[in-house]
């Protein structure tokens, strides 16, 4: 009997010295869905010009890395590939510019978890200054994203708080209870019956251990959205 291959997934950190800043939270998050036969590979843009994705022309910026990184992946025999950024950056050319290897999006794959957990989605995202619902910042880009997968109707809201991503890396301490506070209003004031939490296992932890609803982690859901993905092309053969 021909022993079976486990399924590789590259999941990107899609910024420069990623895995210096993210890895850890990454590598935390990928244990805790990743099953036994799937092996994930982290990996991040060295040469990427940005060190975090919070405007659209960051987002811009980082693109073309990460379709060099998904033909690489391809080229290393990886099943599928991840974004690595709530933006999705590359998506669409990371697709056109491969032949077997799939590729998930982080946002992507939230919208669809999400939209079989529940009617209505609320994202919680790092605000820089801004609290509260965004306006003018990267959630321009999450919701142009989300208006072209076709799930602008299953969006409440999108809510911040006022950090930069790197914070989240730093886990200050009041981090999570003002994720809660947003996502609290996110339920009662917005309607939300599905929150995507942000940052490592300690905030999304806290949020899942505190609210109502269940609480989603887009890491989580491109694993499991890709390794499920992968099991059904391979059923074809």
């Amino acid at each position: 009997m021909t022993e079976k291959k486990p399924i590789r997934i590259c999941q990107m950190i899609a910024v420069r010295d990623g895995l210096e800043s993210w890895g850890k939270i990454t590598k935390e998050i990928v244990e805790g869905v990743a099953g036994p036969d799937v092996e994930v590979i982290i990996q991040d843009l060295p040469e990427a010009p940005v060190t975090t994705v919070m405007t659209i022309d960051d987002h811009d910026q980082v693109a073309p890395y990460n379709v060099k990184a998904a033909i690489q992946a391809e080229k290393d025999g990886f099943d599928a590939i991840t974004t690595g950024c709530l933006m999705d950056p590359g998506i669409d050319a990371m697709r056109e510019q491969t032949e077997k290897i799939i590729v998930v999006g982080d946002c992507e794959a939230v919208m669809h978890i999400g939209s079989i957990v529940g009617r209505k989605i609320s994202l919680l995202l790092p605000g820089k200054e801004q609290s509260g619902l965004l306006k003018g910042g990267v959630e321009e880009g999450v919701i142009r994203l989300i208006r072209n997968y076709g799930f602008m109707d299953k969006l409440c809201s999108v809510r911040g708080v006022p950090t930069s991503s790197l914070d989240f890396v730093a886990n200050r301490n009041d981090l999570p209870g003002l994720m809660l506070e947003q996502a609290e209003l996110a339920v009662h004031e917005d309607g939300a019956d599905v929150i995507m939490g942000y940052g490592g296992l300690d905030v999304i932890n806290f949020l899942r251990k505190n609210l109502s609803v269940p609480v989603l982690e887009s890491i989580e859901c491109t694993i499991v959205l890709a390794t499920a993905l992968v099991q059904l092309r391979n059923s074809q053969h």
